[in-house]
Order: structure tokens, then sequence, then C-alpha cells
């Protein structure tokens, strides 16, 4: 009964557009959370940084399905895919660093998965951005702490950092390109990512995820030797590879002012919870500070009930979510 009870109210919450808690954000709007999606609870929550694009770039952000030019001071968050049709982009976090996205460039904004943080921070680093054309280059200013993680994939290969300038490209459908210019990085097969391959300053690694799993096989302890080589002097004159050694100026690194919102509310797909451990799940819910109503949702595993009314089963099922992302090893909710 009680079950019952939470679900005629969820369903008017849903009816109504909103969940307890939820404010409308300037030049935001909300939609119901269908069965693949969390949303997001706030519109300053889940937010990875923000997106600067020149007066003559075109650069679009997608999300939930829609499309829209990308202006100075936009707000991009988890899910959101960044295309650079024209010119270049910016993506900077705060107190941290940035990201120059070069023409030709689509990456969607994701979680990090290599590594499990000890503790939890609201506003501490926690993203991948996972390239599907094009080429990136970051820098951050400090080390990364434990609760924070930052890494760049594509083609199935995951560069993870903690502090350092590199870029990282695509070249066509297979081979992918890391060049470090400062501190180290380790590279991993996304599917096996025991087998870390350490780049270090002055250094690039090339190869692609077919060749990289047949070495593996063949001589798990030559990876380094034969995907690593030294970069040449051409190389390191690059104009990339010289403005990411370059300090970052302050103003890239503030909050911005007067942030640009996307004309949706931010929704994580719930393809991006699977491949969580539990504690990163934990660690992702804590970030996104998920109502109670929300969280309650989740811990009951709500699921078709063909012994309920049709009305009550179309919600239960505009309303599943994926299933343990909030419970702790005891089997509560916070």
């Amino acid at each position: 009964m009680k079950r019952l009870l939470l679900l005629v109210l969820l369903t008017s919450l849903v009816g109504a557009g909103c969940f307890a808690g939820l404010r409308a954000p300037s030049r935001t709007t909300s939609r119901t959370t269908a069965a693949q999606d969390v949303e997001v609870i706030d519109t300053g929550v889940g937010i990875v940084g923000t997106l600067r694009a020149g007066a003559d770039s075109l650069v679009t952000v997608t999300r939930s399905g829609e499309s829209v030019r990308a202006e100075t001071e936009m707000e991009v968050a988890y899910g959101d895919t960044i295309k650079v049709s024209e010119g270049t982009a910016t993506l900077s976090y705060v107190g941290t660093g940035v990201s120059e996205l070069s023409e030709g460039t689509t990456l969607t904004l994701e979680f990090p998965t290599l590594d499990e943080p000890e503790e939890d921070g609201d506003d501490s680093l926690f993203v991948r951005l996972k390239l599907t054309a094009g080429s990136v280059w970051t820098r951050l200013e400090r080390l990364l702490g434990d609760d924070e993680s930052f890494e760049v994939s594509g083609n199935s290969v995951v560069a993870t950092v903690r502090g350092t300038a590199f870029s990282f490209g695509l070249d066509g459908a297979e081979d992918v390109d890391i060049d470090v210019a400062e501190s180290e990085i380790d590279v991993v097969d996304e599917d096996a990512p025991g087998e870390r391959i350490r780049v270090k300053p002055g250094e690039k690694f090339r190869a692609n995820i077919r060749t990289l799993r047949e070495a593996k096989a063949a001589a798990p302890t030559a990876l380094r030797e034969r995907f690593v080589r030294a970069l040449k002097t051409d190389e390191k004159q690059r104009v990339q590879f010289v403005a990411m050694q370059k300090k970052i100026r302050e103003e890239f690194l503030k909050r911005s002012v007067n942030p640009i919102h996307h004309g949706r509310r931010p929704l994580i797909r719930k393809e991006m919870f699977e491949r969580l451990t539990p504690r990163q799940k934990e660690i992702i819910i804590k970030r996104l500070k998920i109502s109670r109503v929300q969280a309650e949702m989740i811990r009951l595993h709500l699921v078709p009930n063909p012994l309920l009314p049709q009305p009550i089963q179309f919600f239960q099922q505009r309303l599943q979510m994926p299933t343990d992302l909030t419970r702790d090893s005891t089997g509560t909710v916070e």
C-alpha cells in the first residue's frame, strides 16, 4: 500500500513536470525523467565546466536531443555533446585548467571510470572527455586530489592524468595520438585497464586498439617500447605543443559571473551509470545531489507490476532507474 501511495505521489509530481527541491533555472526548461535518464536536480549541479567559443567559430552543444549554438560563457554538463564545426573552442574548469578543442572535434562529457575516489568533493574536477572525432589538448595548473579524476578517451583508448599538459587526437577510425608536454599520463585499453602504459614529458604514444591488444597478448612487458617514442624537434615546435606549455590566463580559471544555460536541463543517460562501480555510483549520486524522492525511487527498484492498473504500470516504466545507484554496503540510502 505504501508503495502504491508513493507511486501516486510521484505520478503527480512527474505530471507537474517537477520534483521536490527543483528550481527552474533561467533560460532552461524542464522535462519528465525518461526511463533511461536520471535528471540533474539543479542548473549548477552536474556542471563540468564553461565553454568559450570565438566569434568566428561554429560550435554546438547537444543535450537531450536538442542542439544549440554555443555562446561564450555557456555552462556544459555531464551527458552534453560538444561539436566544433569551425574554429576552436575552450572548455575551462574552475580553478584547475582548460581543454582546447580543435576544428572538427566532437566529444561527450562523461564520468571517469578508471579510478575510485577516496573521498568526494562538490567542486572537484571529475570528468571524462570521450572523443568521437578530432583532437583536444589539455593543461591542468594543479595536481588533482584523491577525490578527483580526469580522463580523455577515444577509439577504446583512455588517458588518465593527475596534473599535466598533453594532447589527445584521433587519426581516422582506429589510431590514437597522444603527446605529453609536462608531467606524465597513463594510457590503457578501455576494456582491460589493468595494464597501464606510462608516457612521460616529451614523449608520444601512437597506436590503435587492435594492435595494442595484439601486442598485449604477445609481449605484455614490451608495450611501452613498441608504442612510445621521443617527440621529434619539429613536433615540439608545433603551435599546439607550444601553447599547452604556457600558463593559463587567470580569467579562464574563474567561475563565470553570468553563465549562459542550455535550453534543456541536463540529463544523465542510464548507460553512463552502468559501467560504474558501486563506489563510483555513490560518488556520482552525491555530486549530482539527487533529491530524496529520486533516491527513494532508485532504492525501491520500481518495476512494472502486471497486477497494477494500466496507468500506474505506465508511470512505473517511465520512472525506472538504474539499479543500486544510491546504496552503500549496508543497503541503505543517505
